[in-house]
């Protein structure tokens, strides 16, 4: 019997194979329950040969088929979902494009190409995965999480709304307008005081720092302050480590605010004509301060 957290993988791959070969496909759990015969094997297993020794491994998979077996491993539970979308994605040619919304709750499988196939056939394989990023949230939406897994996202560990949400969603951790405070404690003294031009020009000429948590992307003293804040965030990476090898595949939080309201100075909306997008100055500001902190942390 497989586990409680296994079970929902061998169930979805026996239903998808269903709907692509009309037939009840046996899944096992392991090569001995096989006993020689044609199946499909799905297991856990602590490592395997060619998985790294980052925090990614732990959902790392390896699908194999030779003439008789089928063997998908993964290095978790979450890794074994993997193994059995990326086996209908990459092998079996399956989309999985959008899900139902049942208000803010999954209702169900949306928009899916399923091939079929009368004679279900794989060619001899040894497909190797491993993700470049522990944590893949690319969507944020309640009772999105099974379609995240199904498109591979997610990740470890997961947020507990959102499942998976593992990059911020403005640029305010990092540039905070006002003080940030623990208790009565300043722990991080707030930008717009002194520099309200690292924020929005509004179309009625005053500079905020509101709810869209938007920057002025093309400030020229901006990705300074970014780059220093980045530092910090990797110098606390690095005194997490204790010496040891430093995990590079969580991602660090940067990235456009929620609200997507620009910055109207004359500098912004001439780079948004160019590049035709909103996100253009906060891109340029983004890179510029990356391109400071690669001089001293190219590994980062």
């Amino acid at each position: 019997m497989y586990a409680d957290d296994v079970k929902p993988a061998v169930i979805e791959l026996q239903d998808y194979l269903k709907q692509i070969s009309g037939a009840d496909i046996p899944v096992v759990k392991t090569l001995a329950e096989a006993g020689g015969k044609p199946a499909i094997v799905l297991e856990v297993v602590a490592k395997f040969s060619g998985a790294s020794d980052r925090a990614t491994a732990s959902q790392a998979y390896r699908i194999t088929a030779s003439d008789k077996l089928l063997t998908l491993s993964a290095a978790s539970p979450m890794a074994l979902h993997y193994a059995v979308y990326g086996l209908l994605e990459d092998h079996f040619n399956c989309r999985f494009y959008t899900y139902v919304a049942n208000g803010m709750h999954y209702g169900g499988r949306g928009y899916e190409v399923v091939p079929k196939q009368a004679r279900l056939a794989m060619p001899i394989c040894d497909d190797l995965q491993e993700p470049a990023f522990a944590n893949r949230g690319f969507i944020w939406l309640v009772g999105s999480n099974p379609w995240i897994l199904q498109n591979r996202g997610l990740g470890i560990p997961g947020h507990r709304i959102s499942g998976g949400l593992g990059a911020g969603h403005n640029f305010y951790g990092l540039l905070p307008p006002n003080d940030v405070r623990e208790g009565d404690r300043v722990v991080v003294s707030g930008l717009f005081k002194d520099h309200p031009d690292f924020y929005p020009l509004t179309l009625g000429g005053k500079r905020e720092a509101d709810g869209s948590c938007g920057i002025c992307g093309t400030n020229r003293q901006l990705p300074t302050f970014l780059a220093a804040a980045l530092e910090n965030r990797i110098k606390e990476r690095i005194a997490q480590a204790a010496g040891g090898e430093v995990d590079w595949s969580f991602p660090f939080e940067a990235a456009q605010g929620d609200g997507f309201s620009g910055c109207h100075c004359s500098e912004c909306r001439a780079l948004l004509t160019t590049e035709q997008s909103e996100a253009a100055p906060q891109i340029l500001a983004l890179n510029r301060a990356l391109d400071i902190i690669g001089k001293t942390y190219p590994q980062a």
